[in-house]
C-alpha cells in the first residue's frame, strides 16, 4: 500500500477529535522530481474520489456513514512550498465531495528511517 498503487486505499481511520473518517495516503517518496509526484499522487487521490462518491466506502464501512471525511496525505519527506498551489486544487476539488485534504509530515526520525529505505 502506498501512494504509487491507485487501486488501494493505503488507510483508513477516525479522528475521534473532529469526528472524521481518514483516507490516508502513504507518501514514501522524496520529491526530486516534483512533476512526477504531484502527478502520481493525483492519481491515487482521484481513485480516493471515487471510492467515496461510488459508494464503496459507505459500503465497507457503514459506521462512516454520518461522519465527516478527510484526506491525509502522510510523507515520509516535507512537501516544497511550492506544491501549495497543489494542495489548495485539492482542496477546492474535494469540497463540494464534503472532502477534507491535508499533508501530513512524519516525525523527522522516521523520514530518515524512509529515505534510507528508498
Amino acid at each position: 500500500m502506498s501512494i504509487d498503487n491507485p487501486e488501494t486505499v493505503d488507510g483508513i481511520g477516525f479522528d475521534k477529535t473532529t469526528d472524521e473518517v481518514v483516507l490516508m495516503i502513504s507518501d514514501h517518496f522524496n520529491w526530486s522530481d516534483e512533476q512526477l509526484h504531484l502527478s502520481i499522487l493525483q492519481n491515487k487521490i482521484n481513485a480516493y474520489f471515487n471510492f467515496v462518491t461510488s459508494g464503496q466506502l459507505h459500503e465497507m464501512h457503514p459506521e462512516a456513514k454520518d461522519k465527516g471525511l478527510r484526506i491525509d496525505c502522510i510523507c515520509s519527506f516535507p512537501a516544497p512550498d511550492s506544491t501549495d498551489w497543489f494542495a489548495e486544487e485539492v482542496r477546492k476539488a474535494a469540497a463540494p465531495l464534503n472532502i477534507g485534504f491535508n499533508f501530513q509530515t512524519l516525525a523527522p526520525e522516521a523520514s530518515k528511517i524512509a529515505e534510507q529505505s528508498s
